[in-house]
Protein backbone atom coordinates (compact mmCIF):
# COMPACT_ATOMS: atom_id res chain seq x y z
CA UNK A 1 0.00 0.00 0.00
CA UNK A 2 2.48 2.31 1.03
CA UNK A 3 4.49 1.54 -2.24
CA UNK A 4 2.69 4.82 -3.66
CA UNK A 5 3.98 7.02 -1.10
CA UNK A 6 7.49 5.93 -1.54
CA UNK A 7 7.99 7.05 -5.91
CA UNK A 8 9.03 10.41 -4.71
CA UNK A 9 11.51 9.05 -2.08
CA UNK A 10 13.04 7.06 -4.90
CA UNK A 11 12.91 10.17 -7.14
CA UNK A 12 15.17 12.24 -4.47
CA UNK A 13 17.30 9.34 -3.22
CA UNK A 14 18.94 7.36 -5.81
CA UNK A 15 20.46 5.08 -2.77
CA UNK A 16 17.83 3.78 -1.58
CA UNK A 17 17.26 1.81 -4.94
CA UNK A 18 19.30 -1.03 -3.68
CA UNK A 19 16.87 -1.08 -0.55
CA UNK A 20 13.84 -1.31 -2.50
CA UNK A 21 15.40 -4.15 -5.09
CA UNK A 22 14.90 -6.61 -1.84
CA UNK A 23 12.11 -4.70 -0.61
CA UNK A 24 9.42 -5.10 -3.95
CA UNK A 25 10.02 -8.87 -4.08
CA UNK A 26 8.08 -9.06 -0.82
CA UNK A 27 5.91 -6.60 -1.71
CA UNK A 28 4.74 -8.56 -4.54
CA UNK A 29 3.83 -11.40 -2.49
CA UNK A 30 2.03 -9.46 0.23
CA UNK A 31 -0.42 -8.31 -2.35
CA UNK A 32 -0.69 -11.47 -4.00
CA UNK A 33 -3.76 -12.43 -2.50
CA UNK A 34 -6.43 -9.89 -1.04
CA UNK A 35 -6.29 -12.36 2.08
CA UNK A 36 -2.08 -12.32 2.50
CA UNK A 37 -2.17 -8.81 4.42
CA UNK A 38 -5.16 -9.86 6.38
CA UNK A 39 -3.54 -13.52 7.50
CA UNK A 40 -0.32 -11.71 8.25
CA UNK A 41 -2.87 -8.87 10.50
CA UNK A 42 -3.96 -11.75 12.66
CA UNK A 43 -0.56 -13.78 12.73
CA UNK A 44 1.55 -10.29 14.08
CA UNK A 45 -1.29 -9.19 16.61
CA UNK A 46 -2.02 -12.89 17.91
CA UNK A 47 1.15 -14.01 17.84
CA UNK A 48 3.72 -10.98 18.99
CA UNK A 49 1.47 -8.27 20.27
CA UNK A 50 -0.19 -10.60 22.53
CA UNK A 51 1.69 -13.00 23.22
CA UNK A 52 3.51 -11.84 26.46
CA UNK A 53 6.40 -14.17 26.51
CA UNK A 54 7.91 -11.86 23.30
CA UNK A 55 9.98 -8.84 24.78
CA UNK A 56 8.01 -5.36 25.31
CA UNK A 57 10.09 -4.00 23.20
CA UNK A 58 9.35 -6.64 20.07
CA UNK A 59 5.50 -5.86 21.07
CA UNK A 60 5.43 -2.56 21.28
CA UNK A 61 7.33 -1.90 17.35
CA UNK A 62 5.38 -4.35 16.30
CA UNK A 63 2.22 -2.69 16.96
CA UNK A 64 3.71 0.75 15.73
CA UNK A 65 4.09 -1.13 12.40
CA UNK A 66 0.49 -2.67 12.17
CA UNK A 67 -0.68 1.12 12.92
CA UNK A 68 1.60 2.21 10.51
CA UNK A 69 -0.19 -0.02 7.54
CA UNK A 70 -3.27 1.10 8.86
CA UNK A 71 -2.61 4.79 8.01
CA UNK A 72 -0.93 3.83 4.61
CA UNK A 73 -3.75 1.98 3.50
CA UNK A 74 -6.21 5.22 4.76
CA UNK A 75 -4.05 7.21 2.54
CA UNK A 76 -4.15 5.02 -0.20
CA UNK A 77 -8.04 5.25 -0.19
CA UNK A 78 -8.58 8.50 0.67
CA UNK A 79 -6.31 9.72 -2.54
CA UNK A 80 -8.22 7.10 -4.28
CA UNK A 81 -11.56 9.29 -3.84
CA UNK A 82 -10.23 12.92 -4.64
CA UNK A 83 -10.29 14.36 -8.01
CA UNK A 84 -8.02 13.83 -10.24
CA UNK A 85 -6.32 17.32 -10.58
CA UNK A 86 -5.62 16.47 -6.69
CA UNK A 87 -4.24 12.65 -7.30
CA UNK A 88 -1.84 13.61 -9.98
CA UNK A 89 0.41 15.76 -7.17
Amino acid sequence: DSLDFVYYLLDQYRSLDMFFDVVFPLSILYQSNGFTPLIIFFALFIGVVRNFKVPHFVRYHTMQSILLDIVSMLGVIIKQYMPYELRIT
